[in-house]
């Protein structure tokens, strides 16, 4: 099954993937709906994976190349892998509380913004193709610190 354009099953925590729709041809929306897997992911998006706000841990499931936004802001993530390992525009990291690794990022290709606003690791990983910033909250000294030695150009927040 495919959609030709956008998806979303927001809000929506009776909703399971199970394979279907395969392909999405405009964004795929999933906010607040309490997915804690994503099993059954979507092989094909064409604009945007969204998927703030659910119960995430694992990123098993993700297709290898994101068109557009990868948004896995506020969710249960404590590692990265299983991460796209190609996204064409931003990858938003941002309340992920229990993240203390970034290492699956180490050779990631982003096409844009890198956003790592209050999560716990305090390190990054050198060899991440960013072609933006990397957004880092001013709290977050001992990150700030490791990606200026490592060479990313740093905004502040």
């Amino acid at each position: 099954m495919e959609v030709k354009g956008n998806f979303n099953i927001s809000e929506n925590s009776s909703f399971k993937l199970n394979g279907y729709p395969k392909k999405v041809g405009g964004e795929f929306e999933c906010i607040f709906t309490d997915f804690s897997s994503l099993e059954g992911m979507l092989e094909e998006v064409g604009r945007g994976i969204f998927l703030q706000n659910n119960k995430i841990r694992s990123l098993d499931g993700l297709p290898d190349k994101v068109m557009g936004d990868l948004e896995l802001s506020y969710n249960k993530l404590e590692k990265l892998d299983g991460i796209s390992k190609e996204i064409s525009g931003n990858l938003n990291l941002t309340g992920n509380n229990q993240l203390t690794s970034l290492e699956a990022l180490k050779g990631v290709k982003i096409g844009q913004n890198l956003d790592l606003q209050n999560i716990p690791a305090t390190e990054i990983p050198a060899g991440i193709e960013i072609g933006g910033y990397v957004y880092i909250s001013v709290s977050q000294t001992d990150l700030i610190a490791d990606a200026k030695r490592k060479g990313y150009d740093i905004k502040r927040w």
